[in-house]
């Protein structure tokens, strides 16, 4: 396998692992997770108006250029209703699962709600959950020789 970086940058994402708090760093990507999953669940209707009703009318500028979630100007969301602003905020909580590497929409369980599942290979999601278990695994282990001392 080819390395990705060399090894001062090696050097410096290792000194960065090592200065985070793993072992509350789990509560913190659960938490995080959970939050996605509520706002996914809370949204779930608004989000499908957003893909249905208003996003066909937003998704491209008078020039003809498509836009996404990320790139419409200011001006084009302020001009939106209450109703199409709840359908955008939506829309960009979906963006956040998909950059982040869990399920959205595209991955739903039974009773039609959102999950945030498993993490897509390569992903955020993927590297945060493999770091804390890589860094956790230790951590168990020097708990349970504490607590059987």
């Amino acid at each position: 396998m080819t390395a990705q970086f060399d090894p001062s940058q090696q050097l410096e994402a290792l000194a960065l692992i090592e200065s985070c708090p793993w072992g509350s760093l789990d509560d913190h990507i659960r938490d995080m997770e959970t939050a996605l999953r509520l706002a996914m669940e809370m949204t779930a209707d608004d989000y499908w108006r957003w893909e249905n009703e208003f996003r066909p009318v937003h998704e491209f500028d008078a020039a003809g250029n498509i836009q996404d979630e990320l790139t419409y100007p200011a001006d084009v969301v302020g001009e939106m209703s209450d109703e199409e602003k709840r359908a955008y905020v939506a829309g960009l909580i979906r963006v956040l699962a998909l950059a982040y590497g869990v399920n959205s929409e595209l991955g739903l369980w039974h009773g039609g709600l959102p999950i945030v599942g498993e993490a897509s290979p390569g992903s955020l999601a993927a590297l945060l959950r493999g770091l804390n278990d890589i860094c956790w695994l230790p951590m168990a282990g020097l708990q349970s020789s504490a607590a059987g001392r």
